[in-house]
C-alpha cells in the first residue's frame, strides 16, 4: 500500500504520460493483454493510477471525478497488498477485487458500507458490525482488513467520521439499496 501524494505530482505525471500508449485501448481485453501488460509494468507510481483510470473509462459507468476517485484508490491503498487482487492483474478483475465487484454496473461510487461488505465477504468475515478486531497484531490478514478497512472508511466517506458502534446503514451514507 502506497501513501497519498501530491494531487500536483499526479497532475503532472498523467499530463505527461504518452498518450499513444492508450492508443488502442479501448476495451478491457487490451488492458489485460501483452500490450497492456507491457504498459502497465513500463509504469510505476502515478502512471499506474493513469493506468486504472484508463481501465475504469473502458469499463465502468462511473464519472470522470469517480473515475480518479476509484483509480486514485486502486494505486495507492490496494496496489501491492498481500491479497490476491494487490497486484496485476487480478487489480483489474471485477471478480476478484471487490472494489471493483461493488462499482460493476453502477453510475456512481456506492458507500462505503457497500465497499466494506464487499470486502468482509472476499476475507469470509461477517457482515460490517465493528472495525477488524486488531487484539492479534500478529495476525497478517487482520491487519491487512483492518488497514483497507480504514482506507475505505476514510476515503469513500471522509465527509462523514464513522465509529464502529455507529455502523448500520442509516450511517454510512445512506444510500437505498446498497446491500
Amino acid at each position: 500500500m502506497g501513501f497519498f501524494h501530491s494531487p500536483i505530482k499526479l497532475v503532472q505525471v498523467i499530463c505527461s504520460v504518452t498518450k499513444n500508449d492508450f492508443l488502442f485501448a479501448k476495451n478491457a481485453e487490451w488492458f489485460l493483454s501483452d500490450k497492456g501488460r507491457a504498459v502497465y509494468e513500463k509504469y510505476n507510481g502515478y502512471e499506474k493510477t493513469y493506468f486504472f483510470y484508463n481501465y475504469l473509462n473502458a469499463t465502468s459507468k462511473l464519472s470522470r471525478d469517480d473515475k480518479s476517485k476509484v483509480a486514485i484508490f486502486m494505486s495507492e491503498c490496494l496496489l501491492g497488498t498481500s491479497c490476491e487482487f494487490g497486484n496485476y492483474p487480478n487489480i483489474l478483475s471485477y471478480s476478484k477485487n471487490p472494489v471493483l465487484n461493488a462499482i460493476n454496473g453502477e453510475s456512481h461510487i456506492p458507500s462505503a458500507l457497500k465497499i466494506l461488505k464487499k470486502l468482509r465477504a472476499y476475507f469470509g468475515k461477517e457482515a460490517v458490525k465493528s472495525y477488524t478486531d486488531l487484539t492479534s497484531p500478529d495476525d497478517a490478514e487482520n491487519v491487512e482488513l483492518f488497514k483497507l478497512e480504514q482506507y475505505i472508511i476514510w476515503f469513500f466517506n471522509c465527509e462523514n467520521l464513522i465509529y464502529p458502534e455507529n455502523f448500520n446503514e442509516n450511517n454510512i451514507n445512506g444510500v437505498e439499496g446498497d446491500n
